[in-house]
């Protein structure tokens, strides 16, 4: 059986009646995995570290285990300052620290558990705005403002230059560059005419083919491109569907609409040529289609 020992100490700041061998304090010591301030069930045990029991010139220590469970024995009665060794953390780490009362009547004190702030440790939850896409998130771009093109909510959200036509926009063609047919806020510039499809596939309108065009000018004569083998532009108009069938329809308009002298048209024939070259090499017909077909559509001036 232990057999306790009774002594005065006079020892400053050691006023009380103290049993040496008997008195501790113990706690663990956690990393603020979460930063959030507070000791939660995410926080991970830091073993190795030395702990510190303080009461003026009077210290005890003892190292955290595999758990971060630490016990500082031979201490006294009294207020003890509990604190980690700087020493033994990470360079850049801060701990919090406590005061523990040891008294005759409670002379093993526990949960005295301290917090360790240290980067090395730390892991920061996914959330919308860190410019990482996570597995619920469509987009993240870094911010958590709404208008462009990923929403604050870190959804795709429509903007103008994104290539579609959105309601609100006259025009969208992929940029927000003014001078090019469609303004930096998707409004037409110049033109405002423009014939569709289904006007220039008409036999009653072949005397409106401006020159050099005709109804049976080669697709690839005219675009360079040889997306339709041995087809004439007529042949082009009269194709159903979508995909590049519909962007072939709307670039053959566009491209008669800018040659004609007679229709006002938004593009010119180089910018034409080019668009569709693009978006059959890339082949993400869509944007460049709807950009056709909105020009096309805006009213034809010719009978």
């Amino acid at each position: 059986m232990l057999k306790r020992i009774w002594l005065t100490s006079t020892l400053i700041g050691l006023t009380a009646a103290t049993n040496a061998l008997a008195f501790s304090v113990e706690g663990n010591v956690y990393c603020d995995v979460n930063g959030d301030g507070g000791i939660s069930s995410g926080d991970l045990p830091l073993s190795g570290l030395t702990v510190r029991a303080t009461q003026s010139v009077i210290e005890g220590t003892g190292i955290t285990d595999a758990d971060g469970h630490y016990i500082v024995g031979g201490i006294g009665t009294g207020n003890w300052l509990i604190t980690v060794d700087p020493a033994s953390l990470n360079a850049g780490a801060t701990a919090t620290s406590r005061v523990a009362l040891i008294t005759l009547e409670d002379p093993f004190v526990t949960g005295q558990d301290l917090l360790v702030d240290d980067p090395a440790c730390r892991v920061v939850e996914p959330f919308c705005g860190d410019g990482v896409l996570d597995a619920n998130e469509a987009c993240d771009d870094g911010n958590n403002v709404d208008g462009d093109g990923c929403s604050a909510n870190c959804t795709v959200e429509s903007y103008c230059g994104d290539g579609v036509l959105d309601p609100g926009e006259q025009c969208d063609d992929g940029n927000v560059e003014n001078g090019d047919g469609c303004s930096a806020l998707c409004s037409n510039e110049g033109g405002g005419e423009g014939c569709t499809p289904g006007y220039w596939k008409q036999r009653q309108h072949f005397d409106s083919y401006p020159s050099p065009l005709s109804p049976t000018t080669l697709f690839v004569d005219a675009f360079g491109v040889n997306a339709f083998p041995g087809k004439t532009l007529v042949q082009v108009l009269g194709q159903g569907g979508g995909g590049l069938k519909a962007l072939g329809r709307h670039a053959v308009a566009a491209l008669l609409n800018a040659t004609s002298g007679d229709v006002d048209y938004d593009r010119s024939v180089s910018e034409i040529v080019d668009s569709f070259a693009a978006a059959h090499a890339s082949g993400n017909y869509e944007p460049v289609k709807n950009v056709f077909e909105t020009y096309n559509e805006q009213g034809c001036p010719l009978n």
